[in-house]
């Protein structure tokens, strides 16, 4: 496997920008651009990684990638995001993007910066489904012992468990919806793997990564320079899909392949595993980026999918629930669609949104 991955790293000659996160796709991928450039006796000076905060309330991202960066010793730049300059990046984010997902928002301000800094950016996209065995089937769920169907509805509770928020966030019978829309586009996929060996990481592949994860390197960075994806490459992912998925779980794997890398890395925590609670409010939930999500919504043209307690609540119930996870995943949708709507309403035949109960 890393010796696909070698191959396309060597391949990338100038300047290299790896995107390096508190996780271990990003490590993997910095260490390995180093121990090629090592190998072949060049540009190893040409190496620049890049870390900004994931917007988790946290600030391991930052120290565990800037950790990283000391011990291969390549140069490191830290992007820090304003609170002020949050509306500015979910707009131009949605504009990247084409209002087709809303994933990784936070990536807006590094990818600012990138856009003068020449170079390939490396980015690990594919690293935590095929290689840390994300999101993994229920314990003891497998074809021999349940049915298809029940392996398939496993799978889209998972993917789709934001929606458990969904009644406080919306209105009367926009969630069950929703839901139903959702399962309509998931179900065909995941059927066509219920009994496949590796089911739940193809699935969870073709319903979350490729249509809405895979958007943020390729349209976001993209947007500021050629992006190499080298986690997709058709050979590492032919050796990964090898590997027993109980062998991936929790991201066992990594560690052996960290140790092949450079084994100072092996051991070395994630921001993930030392991030306990939060040190700070997230940035998607400060008092301006609150102010601007209710602005937004209850003015904007999808407003009647808001519950009536938003439509009423004041600003520290709207901080509230955009500080927790399943909430601000749909607010931050529901800001996408806003937008979509706002550029694009005077080009459609029809406004009408067909959710809930009287729209």
């Amino acid at each position: 496997m890393l010796t696909g991955l070698g191959r396309q790293l060597r391949n990338l000659t100038g300047p290299v920008n790896p995107m390096l996160s508190g996780g271990r796709d990003s490590r993997l991928l910095t260490a390995m651009m180093l121990k090629e450039r090592t190998a072949t006796g060049q540009g190893v000076d040409e190496i620049t990684a890049w870390t900004t905060s994931s917007d988790i309330g946290t600030s391991m991202e930052e120290l565990v990638a800037s950790k990283v960066a000391g011990t291969l010793g390549v140069r490191h730049h830290i992007v820090p995001a304003r609170n002020e300059d949050f509306p500015r990046d979910v707009e131009d984010y949605a504009r990247a993007v084409d209002y087709m997902a809303s994933f990784h928002i936070w990536l807006m301000p590094v990818a600012r910066r990138l856009a003068s800094h020449p170079g390939t950016i490396l980015d690990g996209l594919g690293g935590g489904v095929f290689l840390g065995g994300g999101f993994p089937d229920e314990p003891g769920l497998d074809g021999t012992t349940v049915s298809s169907a029940r392996i398939v509805e496993s799978r889209f509770n998972r993917l789709a468990r934001y929606l458990e928020a969904a009644d406080d966030i919306f209105a009367p019978g926009v969630a069950e919806n929703l839901r139903e829309r959702a399962w309509s586009d998931f179900e065909p996929v995941a059927s066509a793997f219920a009994d496949h060996p590796n089911g739940a990481t193809l699935t969870a592949y073709l319903t979350r990564t490729l249509p809405g994860i895979s958007l943020a390197p390729t349209k976001v960075l993209g947007s500021a320079q050629a992006v190499c994806m080298p986690i997709l490459g058709d050979d590492v992912v032919a050796a990964a899909l090898r590997v027993e998925n109980s062998a991936k779980h929790e991201g066992v794997w990594y560690r052996d392949l960290l140790t092949k890398a450079d084994p100072r890395l092996s051991d070395m925590a994630t921001a993930a595993e030392m991030s306990k609670r939060r040190q700070h409010v997230r940035r998607g939930a400060s008092r301006e980026s609150a102010s601007w999500y209710r602005d937004l919504l209850i003015n904007g043209p999808a407003a009647m999918l808001l519950s009536d307690r938003l439509h009423h609540a004041d600003i520290s119930h709207w901080q509230n629930q955009l500080a927790k996870t399943k909430p601000q995943h749909l607010l931050r949708g529901l800001a996408i669609l806003t937008l979509w709507l706002k550029e694009y309403g005077d080009r459609l035949s029809s406004v009408e949104i067909p959710f809930g109960e009287g729209c």
